[in-house]
């Protein structure tokens, strides 16, 4: 009886043992359960945080480049903004430079005009000095005499010009020296110079009786008397004065013998 009693509780401490083993064990899978669910998640976890540190790189990676990209566009634009200053500078330099040059042109083309303006303007004026006043012309008729020298007259009166060729009154030369308003033709043989003609061309030098280039026919011929044959020609003391005209007014005066 004993022995069934004893037989009896070692089974049930058994079954109890049993039991427990199977309670250890399902804990045990529990935990390992856990403990996989666990781990799964980290990994889960590991790899979206490995994954999201990854994209982070790219993008990082991706905004430097175009942070790249931007500074070396930048720099090219700045390169080529400075480039294009330079060229425009150097073009605005140039063209100044040719503007310049220009003006220098025209201003050196002026100043050569106004000099030759100014030193035409010296011997007009000149001219005009050495010309006889209407109130020293009459001195003209006293200075020179036909038949006389020349020598003294050009030494009071100069800015005339000389032209001389061979006479065809003999082997000496015909000379004449032009003046602004007159002429005055001599003769040479070589030795000897004298006055020949005096012709007055230009309105200033008047004859002992007033008549001048410009003076009409009329006053002509109330100074001198009326004309012979349509011809204005007079025997005066100094010679034979001629006042060729144009019909209506004298347009050369000659004194001649």
């Amino acid at each position: 009886m004993l022995l069934l009693d004893v037989s009896h509780n070692l089974r049930k401490d058994v079954i109890t043992m049993k039991k427990s083993k199977l309670t250890v064990s399902a804990i045990a899978a529990l935990l390992c359960a856990g403990l996989l669910t666990a781990c799964g998640g980290e990994d889960s976890n590991g790899g979206a945080v490995t994954k999201s540190a990854a994209d982070t790189a790219e993008t990082t990676t991706a905004a430097a480049e175009t942070t790249t990209g931007e500074t070396t566009t930048a720099t090219s634009a700045d390169k080529t903004d400075k480039t294009t200053e330079k060229t425009t500078a150097e073009t605005t330099t140039a063209a100044k430079s040719e503007a310049a040059g220009a003006e220098t042109t025209t201003a050196a083309a002026q100043t050569e005009a106004q000099q030759q303006t100014e030193a035409q303007q010296q011997t007009e004026a000149q001219q005009q000095t050495d010309a006889p006043s209407s109130s020293t012309a009459p001195s003209i008729w006293d200075s020179l005499k036909l038949g006389g020298s020349v020598d003294s007259y050009l030494s009071m009166f100069g800015g005339y010009t000389k032209e001389e060729a061979d006479s065809c009154l003999g082997s000496g030369k015909d000379i004449v020296y032009t003046y602004p308003d007159r002429k005055i033709m001599t003769y040479s043989d070589g030795s000897s110079e004298k006055v020949t003609e005096i012709n007055i061309t230009a309105a200033g030098i008047a004859t002992r009786k007033g008549i001048s280039v410009g003076s009409t026919l009329e006053e002509v011929e109330a100074a001198y008397g009326a004309a012979a044959g349509g011809a204005y020609t007079y025997s005066t003391e100094d010679g034979t004065l001629d006042f060729m005209n144009d019909g209506s007014k004298v347009t050369t005066i000659a004194l001649y013998e």
